[in-house]
């Protein structure tokens, strides 16, 4: 793996290549030397409006979190930690992202990263905590005409369950906070039905990391 000093300008160069109006990142460092989302920034320089929050030590000086990059203004930010229970495989804390967008075309969205546990028991009690904070985000932004999820979801061929629990899917994590959320779509497989959508994994079987979930409405 490149050292950060090379590794933050293929990022960029990534990012130019698809240019989006929004980013979600994970696994994210900040130090008393080093922010690399400001380092991004620097580079990016069109994606004036940032949102970092560290979510576990790495060392005596240093965070590891989730970063928003964003081309238009971020109005408002939160952050949801998500629960842990003693009998977790996973010690990781994880958290969900915010960013209240005002998007100069689209107009205002509710942006959400995260980062899933590996651990599937985990990932569906955190993922029916982020449906909440959806809904109780759309109970205070009413005026927002999507919600857009991103981020590392873990999602294992053999159990998609969270990543379609969030798309509004009733299954093995059921949900009862589902009610609350306009039906939502896998941006991945509505735009790549015939992929797989299998990304970088160091375990077998292969997983599918990075999925956007978007909602099914369209402004007209």
């Amino acid at each position: 793996m490149y050292h950060w000093r090379e590794r933050r300008f293929h990022i960029a160069e990534t990012v130019m290549s698809v240019y989006p109006d929004v980013i979600g990142f994970q696994e994210v460092r900040k130090t008393k030397h080093l922010s690399q989302i400001d380092e991004l920034q620097l580079i990016l320089s069109e994606y004036r409006w940032s949102y970092f929050e560290g979510a576990t030590t790495i060392d005596d000086d240093g965070v590891e979190g989730l970063a928003i990059l964003s081309r238009y203004p971020i109005e408002s930010t939160s952050k949801l930690i998500l629960s842990s229970d003693p009998n977790d495989l996973d010690t990781n804390t994880r958290v969900c992202l915010f960013a209240h967008i005002d998007h100069p075309f689209a107009g205002k969205i509710n942006f959400y990263v995260t980062h899933l546990s590996y651990h599937r028991s985990q990932q569906c009690r955190n993922a029916k905590e982020i449906t909440k904070f959806v809904v109780e985000t759309n109970q205070r932004f009413k005026s927002s005409i999507a919600n857009v999820i991103v981020g590392d979801l873990n999602t294992y061929n053999d159990f998609e369950d969270p990543a379609a629990m969030l798309a509004g899917l009733q299954n093995y994590c059921e949900n009862e906070y589902l009610i609350g959320i306009n039906p939502m779509k896998d941006a991945w497989k509505k735009v790549h039905p015939d992929e797989t959508g299998f990304s970088f994994s160091n375990m077998r079987p292969f997983k599918r990391l990075k999925l956007n979930i978007a909602p099914s409405r369209t402004r007209k």
